[in-house]
């Protein structure tokens, strides 16, 4: 399988800046190895190409590091968090809870990394869609 244009995704300054004001209020260092790759995964999770455990290496290589390690960085930086990613989701983005039930998202509380990537990068792609339409699309192409 080869994927045409992560680099670029990843790299893209618009909607790392993008990123970057979605993340801000969990607590991250944004100079860290940590949120970088954290962000790089919500970034990738937003397309929704693959599931995330096809996604990790493809997000290693880019690291220049191996899916175990990658994990364990993003593990690390999401435990040191001064709150947990769910009350800041369930805080900052939840409608009040008198909303209507069908407008009344909620991050429900969960330590699997995939989880919260998958969901932030859902969360992020109705933004980007939403209210900033710039992406691209990265195409998806098998090796036979």
């Amino acid at each position: 399988m080869v994927i045409d244009k992560i680099d670029s995704l990843l790299n893209d300054a618009e909607i790392n800046y993008l990123a970057d004001l979605f993340l801000a209020h969990y607590g991250f260092d944004r100079g860290s190895l940590g949120y970088r790759y954290f962000r790089n995964a919500v970034v990738f999770a937003s397309h929704g190409l693959m599931p995330m455990s096809e996604a990790y290496p493809l997000l290693a290589r880019c690291a220049d590091a191996d899916v175990e390690t990658f994990l364990a960085v993003i593990t690390d930086a999401v435990r040191a968090l001064p709150s947990p990613v769910h009350d800041v989701f369930n805080t900052v983005f939840a409608p009040a809870p008198d909303a209507p039930k069908a407008s009344h998202i909620t991050m429900r509380n969960s330590r699997d990394i995939g989880y919260i990537i998958s969901f932030l990068g859902t969360a992020f792609l109705y933004v980007i869609l939403s209210d900033y339409p710039k992406y691209g699309f990265i195409s998806l192409v098998k090796n036979l």
